[in-house]
């Protein structure tokens, strides 16, 4: 499954990608975690963003999980998702799931201008 994921980001055009960057940046600021400044300006790989999340997520979860649980919250990851998640893979899992959220908040602010 994996592989077919992958399929569809690269699939993704560069604009795109670039918008779903800006709205991590956007949400992770929100809660005082950092992603990479070229985050602002420059489309990513899917290893790449999915790296800067997981570090991001590793800092969250260090500072306390009501902190994880608030910035789950601004994302909109659905707490059925959030306690499913493998325990071997969490922060991987976590971070792609979080990379598809963002990316369904751009592609409907896009379908709805």
């Amino acid at each position: 499954m994996e592989a077919n994921q992958d399929l569809i980001f690269a699939q993704w055009e560069p604009h795109f990608v670039l918008e779903t960057q800006k709205q991590l940046v956007k949400d992770f600021g929100q809660h005082s975690l950092d992603l990479p400044s070229s985050f602002l300006t420059e489309a990513q790989s899917k290893a790449y963003i999915e790296s800067a999340i997981r570090d991001a997520l590793a800092l969250c979860v260090k500072q306390g999980e009501s902190r994880l649980m608030a910035l789950l919250y601004t994302i909109d990851v659905p707490q059925t998702i959030f306690v499913s998640l493998n325990t071997a893979r969490y922060l991987e899992d976590l971070a792609e799931i979080i990379l598809k959220r963002e990316a369904l908040k751009v592609y409907w602010r896009i379908k709805m201008k």
